[in-house]
């Protein structure tokens, strides 16, 4: 189960951009059953779900932060970690953060 699990957390690493990432497309990149991969998640306190979340806001948080992207949007850097929605975004982010997506970019703002 090891094995599946951090080949899963690589694959969910490159693969996170993607916005239909799902247990169902991670399963069949795996040629295991849906079932199979959730078990293999099963007592780790993460779900598949968990690890794609947390690495797309991850990526957000990190591009968010980097001067050099400072050009795109906040839309825009979401949208290349598989998160379209601006609501979706903000409630995740917040969640996991503690702060918005703007607050972390532009510090000035939130005070």
């Amino acid at each position: 189960g090891a094995v599946l699990r951090q080949r899963v957390q690589d694959f969910v690493r490159r693969h996170h951009g993607n916005p239909g990432l799902d247990p169902a497309v991670i399963a069949r990149a795996h040629n295991v059953s849906v079932r199979r991969l959730h078990s293999v998640f099963a007592g780790t306190g993460r779900s598949v779900m968990d690890v794609v979340r947390e690495e797309r806001l991850g990526g957000i948080r990190a591009d968010l932060t980097d001067p050099r992207l400072r050009h795109l949007t906040i839309a825009e850097i979401a949208a290349a970690h598989g998160i379209g929605s601006p609501t979706t975004l903000g409630r995740l982010f917040h969640a996991a953060f503690g702060v918005s997506p703007r607050e972390l970019r532009e510090p000035a703002a939130a005070e």
